[in-house]
């Protein structure tokens, strides 16, 4: 992945990833926070054309809501991993700190340093996947209503 490409703080986070030798994982980590976020974003437009147009087939929105209900379980298994990394990470980081204050030597400052640098993506990550999931449930619902040919949805704002 070209640096040159990730806005400011994602450029950052790569620099940084591949200074400490962790190639790959930040890479990996922000194409999966921009895959979800263009897939929400297409999926909004799909809605809002879904809801204009006025001769969508049911068979459409099925297929609509199978394709979408297999992207959120997708998301689901991904946000599930990231969390218990996230949670793994700050209790490591917690015990270095730990470990910091009763022994007062430089390695546990140290560890202490590298997890919490590790850290910080990882959150921010996780937080982008909750949100973006609980969007697309929300996506869903107004997939059904319009599937159930609830006219209310066409007439709201997405």
């Amino acid at each position: 992945m070209s640096v040159g490409l990730l806005s400011g703080r994602d450029a950052q986070t790569v620099l940084l990833c591949r200074k400490l030798g962790w190639t790959g994982q930040a890479e990996r980590i922000i194409r999966m926070g921009q895959r979800i976020l263009q897939y929400r974003k297409f999926m909004d437009e799909e809605l809002l054309r879904l809801s204009k147009e006025q001769n969508v087939t049911e068979e459409e929105i099925s297929r609509i809501k199978k394709e979408h209900l297999v992207q959120i379980s997708l998301f689901q298994h991904e946000r599930l991993v990231h969390l218990i990394v996230t949670v793994t990470f700050a209790l490591l980081e917690m015990l270095a700190i730990l470990l910091t204050v009763v022994s007062g030597e430089l390695f546990p400052i140290l560890l202490s340093g590298a997890l919490l640098i590790l850290l910080i993506p990882y959150v921010r990550h996780y937080y982008i996947l909750e949100n973006e999931v609980q969007k697309m449930y929300g996506q869903y619902d107004a997939l059904c209503s319009l599937s159930m040919g609830n006219t209310a949805f066409r007439q709201r704002k997405l």
